[in-house]
């Protein structure tokens, strides 16, 4: 079944039909061409017995003749006829007899010799018995007129004469018989020739209907197939890489090429997609970059000048606040006293005066983190120790406790980085993610050896991100946390670091309350040229 599937077994199933075909019409024109044929040798071959038939009829109705002729001439010669007349006259029957013996081995020997193109015509049995008939009878006759002196008597004369009479009736039955397989054969010729006309008259249609089929055959499995291949060739040219190529009914071939032009679509459909997703990452890096860039020329420009005012202001906050205790001594804060709840009130107010003074200035140097200056330079570094140190210092955080942190991977990992930069990284990505989890929630960090790489894999079971977080994540403050505090510059500064280590970041979360899971890998041994970090905050 799988050969007449293919394009070959296509192509020779139609070249044999077609050959078939023209067989079949050839032996139809040839069958009648030799009908034709045998027909005019046989009637040849007759027409050349016909004069030899026609001259032993002759000299046997001239020896019958030569008989009467003879009997008058014995009448005659009883009278005063000399007896030399008899002589003469017998003389001259037995030479009649002698021609009509070698009329008959002619006659003979043309049947003997002819060929029998059709037994219904050519069948010379019969004429050669009639022969050998007429034959017995001349032996007859001449043994008789050998042996007795039948020129005299009357007896002999009647049995010659009726002799001769039953050969011409032999002789006579030959064209009769000849006639009547002619008007046979001619019958059957009548038949056959009806027969092979409307042979001929159907043939034809049959091989115009099977020239159709077969044109029809190759339009729907070879010519239909190929106008879909072209239009989707066309298609995909046209930059249509999302165009599938179907075929219904097409030779193995044409399905294999159609495979190829669908995987080769699917191939160029991956290609475009990853370089969209590549020019979006970029796209979005550079934003990143001259977002990054503008927080440094903040920095750079004012963090200094806010800090001083700060500072100032929480100084004298904390000033003010001794100076009205000492004013007005400990008797204000007897239970008894008025004012007690005057100075609680104004105590709090020059204590929230302090804490937003330094939470303002906790910004500041957040801000300064992208241009401050450092000398560090990369170590080898057990990751899986750092990582260790950092899970112990988060887990006596009092808002953080209750909540599991669990560590996976091996005990030792080795890579060449910045220990104080990526113990950032680590505390960025585990209190963010502590930070997401509920009071009983679970962050689970995995450690992974792949060769050349390290990867870090933070995953928690917390809030979750939604595609518009997952593209805004690394943005300079942008905040991951629920309750919206923070400066939000936890993750652009762990991006940064990941990209000086020559690494990698990844975020992914199915939704929200799904969890998240952010993907660190850095290289063990980075490039010779990027041996040292840009500067970071220490």
């Amino acid at each position: 079944m799988l050969f007449w599937r293919k394009l070959r077994g296509l192509m020779i199933f139609n070249a044999v039909a077609l050959l078939v075909g023209v067989v079949f019409l050839t032996a139809s024109g040839l069958q009648g061409v030799w009908k034709f044929r045998v027909l005019t040798k046989s009637i040849r071959e007759r027409a050349t017995q016909l004069p030899l038939n026609m001259e032993l009829v002759r000299q046997i109705g001239e020896l019958r003749v030569a008989l009467h002729q003879h009997r008058g001439s014995t009448s005659r010669a009883l009278g005063p006829s000399p007896a030399g007349d008899l002589l003469g006259t017998r003389d001259q029957f037995s030479t009649h007899l002698a021609e009509v013996r070698l009329a008959v081995e002619a006659y003979r020997q043309e049947l003997e010799t002819a060929e029998v193109i059709n037994p219904k015509i050519n069948d010379s049995a019969e004429e050669l018995e009639d022969l050998c008939q007429i034959e017995v009878g001349l032996h007859s006759i001449e043994h008789q007129i050998e042996s007795s002196d039948w020129v005299l008597g009357d007896s002999s004369f009647s049995m010659l004469d009726d002799q001769l009479a039953s050969l011409q009736d032999i002789v006579a039955r030959i064209p009769t018989r000849t006639k009547q397989r002619l008007d046979q054969f001619s019958e059957e010729a009548r038949r056959d020739y009806h027969f092979l006309y409307y042979l001929s008259s159907i043939l034809p249609a049959v091989g115009v209907a099977m020239i159709v089929m077969i044109a029809w055959s190759f339009h729907v499995s070879l010519l239909r197939p190929l106008r879909v291949l072209f239009e989707g060739a066309r298609r995909v040219s046209h930059g249509q890489y999302d165009h599938v190529v179907e075929l219904r009914k097409a030779p193995v071939e044409l399905n294999v090429l159609a495979h190829g032009l669908n995987a080769m679509t699917r191939h160029f459909r991956e290609t475009r997609d990853d370089l969209d997703r590549q020019v979006r990452e970029r796209s979005n890096e550079v934003i990143r970059n001259e977002q990054l860039a503008s927080v440094g020329f903040l920095a750079a420009g004012v963090a200094h000048e806010i800090n001083n005012p700060l500072a100032t202001i929480a100084w004298s906050a904390e000033s003010l606040e001794g100076r009205t205790m000492e004013l007005i001594g400990e008797s204000a804060w007897a239970e008894d006293d008025p004012r007690r709840e005057e100075l609680t009130v104004i105590r709090r107010y020059l204590r929230r005066i302090q804490d937003e003074a330094f939470r303002v200035k906790g910004i500041t140097d957040g801000l300064l983190d992208f241009s401050r200056l450092g000398s560090t330079r990369k170590v080898e570094t057990d990751v899986r120790e750092l990582v260790d140190s950092v899970v112990d210092l988060v887990r006596h955080l009092g808002r953080h406790r209750g909540k599991d942190v669990q560590i996976e991977g091996p005990a030792r990992l080795n890579a060449v980085l910045c220990p104080q930069s990526i113990k950032q990284v680590v505390l960025n990505l585990v209190t963010n993610s502590l930070d997401s989890v509920d009071a009983h929630g679970k962050v689970t960090i995995s450690l992974e050896d792949q060769g050349d790489q390290v990867a870090l894999i933070v995953t928690d079971n917390g809030c979750g991100m939604t595609e518009e977080t997952l593209e805004h994540v690394f943005e300079p403050f942008f905040t991951l946390k629920r309750d919206q505090q923070g400066t939000g510059l936890g993750l652009a500064i762990t991006h940064r670091i990941v990209s000086d280590h020559q690494g990698t970041i990844v975020p992914r979360s199915d939704g929200p309350a799904q969890g998240s899971t952010f993907t660190v890998t850095l290289p063990k041994q980075p490039h010779a040229k990027a041996n040292e970090v840009r500067p970071q905050a220490a």
